[in-house]
């Protein structure tokens, strides 16, 4: 059965069960209560989270937060709801990682859809992934000058990665198991001085991923979270 947890900020005990019903009740799926300070361990059987966030500046920064800090940790499906939707802070919060921002005037049913479709995507996708060979990616550079993307190759399937991306993907792939700090992948990346900016770092990672898992490739399980430290490539 599909997990999905529901992470508080701002909201009342009753608020959050009114919320849960209203937008949850109908799926089929267990629902769990996280702990913000407990997130590694929590997060590992989530399918789903469900953030409930405010449109204070305090709760702004912590929603951020917790989007890269989940990004880190899973691929699991981040629905953000605030009553009072704010457009700036909807499209930080998808730059960041978020999957659906969501609103009181958001009708219930659609999404229930919405994330009912992704499980169901997500279920069929894992149910018909190829079993991988214990070797390293290969990689493609030829491609025309002005193709941004650059295409990886495992298995005679090709997954179309633009060029920081491919980048992220190389730098990993040069020391199989060995922890890539965010300075480390950052400066490798963008050539320029590091400055604490680990959001733009977990969002490539994020997009990385993403994008692997929807062309069959368990991305969580190759590209893994080095907890305090950055990211590693994984093949065993």
């Amino acid at each position: 059965m599909h997990q999905i947890g529901v992470l508080n900020q701002t909201y009342s005990e009753e608020e959050i069960e009114e919320l849960s019903t209203k937008f949850l009740g109908g799926l089929d799926c267990k629902i769990l209560r996280l702990d913000i300070k407990n997130l590694t361990q929590e997060l590992s059987d989530i399918d789903v989270v469900f953030m409930l966030s405010d449109s204070s500046t305090f709760s702004m920064s912590t929603t951020c937060s917790t989007i890269i800090k989940i990004r880190e940790i899973t691929n699991a499906y981040i629905v953000i709801y605030q009553k009072e939707t704010d457009m700036v802070n909807r499209l930080v919060y998808l730059q960041l990682g978020a999957n659906l921002n969501i609103g009181e005037e958001s009708q219930a049913k659609e999404v229930q859809l919405i994330i009912q479709n992704e499980m169901k995507y997500r279920a069929d996708k894992s149910s018909g992934l190829i079993e991988f060979e214990r070797r390293t990616p290969t990689f493609y550079k030829d491609s025309p000058m002005d193709n941004r993307l650059e295409p990886i190759s495992e298995l005679e399937r090709k997954v179309n990665l633009t060029r920081i991306e491919y980048k992220l993907l190389s730098l990993l792939q040069s020391d199989i198991g060995k922890p890539f700090t965010h300075q480390e992948i950052y400066q490798s990346i963008w050539k320029k001085a590091y400055n604490d900016q680990k959001p733009r770092v977990a969002n490539v990672v994020f997009r990385l991923r993403e994008k692997l898992d929807r062309n069959g490739y368990p991305a969580d399980k190759y590209i893994q979270t080095a907890h305090g430290i950055g990211y590693k490539m994984h093949l065993d």
